[in-house]
């Protein structure tokens, strides 16, 4: 408004003002007022501007990647009370084996998605949401690859390997007699079995001996006490063997260990 206010004094000049000097007239003021308001346009455009630039960008939620998280576990080996470890199959074992998959830290539907499992590079089980697969173990002698696969997934097919450790059954002595010396002339033993394909330990048939001869057991099969001659020389010894076996199993349903003791 400042122009406009300027121009209009210039206007009313007096005519012997006006001698040399560019009269200002109406079609000058008109210009001016458009130059005017060009200008406030321009410098609220810039202000908007300034303010877009300034203002913070939209949040977008992130999604991290899917994890895939797998799990398994022997349904039948067997482990006594205590044991802090893993449960290894044996050959024949069943195993359970089970998929997670996690994105943003929840569990995802996988109902519409079909869910393929490889032991071994043999397919063992498939379909819709499959996110858990039941299979025989393989000879216990190997480590065997499972593999789970999600060819389907919105971000991408999805794979992942883990790898399981079989076992042969085992079976430990337990003695209480330190550095394997014993006293006297009988011994009390009891047989641990690990990783037979059993739920309870006593469908397993146990045979002792002492330096080859058969000895007694008692009424727990587990269990033996062993007596060895009177006239037996301190600082001889007496190796006890025990020998487990599962009946009901044709692959890997025995174990055997021996303990060398001496008399004092």
């Amino acid at each position: 408004m400042w122009l406009i206010s300027v121009s209009q004094k210039r206007i009313f000049r007096s005519k012997k003002q006006r001698s040399g000097v560019v009269c200002y007239n109406k079609n000058n003021m008109a210009r001016d007022s458009h130059l005017l308001k060009a200008a406030l346009w321009s410098f609220v455009g810039s202000l908007a501007a300034i303010a877009l630039a300034a203002a913070p960008a939209p949040l977008h939620a992130q999604t991290s990647a899917p994890q895939l998280v797998m799990s398994w576990h022997a349904l039948e080996s067997y482990v006594p009370a205590g044991y802090s470890g893993k449960a290894l199959p044996g050959t024949g074992t069943k195993i359970s084996a089970s998929l997670e998959v996690l994105v943003n830290g929840k569990p995802a539907n996988m109902s519409g998605y079909q869910v393929y499992w490889y032991l071994n590079g043999d397919l063992v089980g498939s379909g819709p949401g499959k996110q858990n697969v039941i299979f025989d173990a393989l000879n216990s002698r190997q480590i065997m690859p499972l593999r789970v696969q999600v060819p389907s997934y919105p971000s991408g097919g999805l794979i992942k390997t883990i790898y399981i450790m079989g076992s042969q059954p085992k079976v430990v002595l337990v003695a209480p007699y330190p550095n394997r010396v014993f006293p006297g002339f009988s011994m009390h033993l009891t047989a641990v079995p690990y990783f037979f394909s059993i739920i309870d330990p006593n469908a397993l048939v146990y045979s002792w001996s002492a330096n080859g001869i058969p000895a007694n057991t008692t009424e727990n099969p587990q269990s033996a006490d062993i007596n060895i001659p009177n006239n037996t020389p301190s600082g001889s010894g007496i190796a006890i063997t025990v020998d487990a076996k599962n009946p009901n199993q044709l692959l890997d349903n025995s174990a055997a260990t021996t303990i060398q003791f001496t008399h004092q």
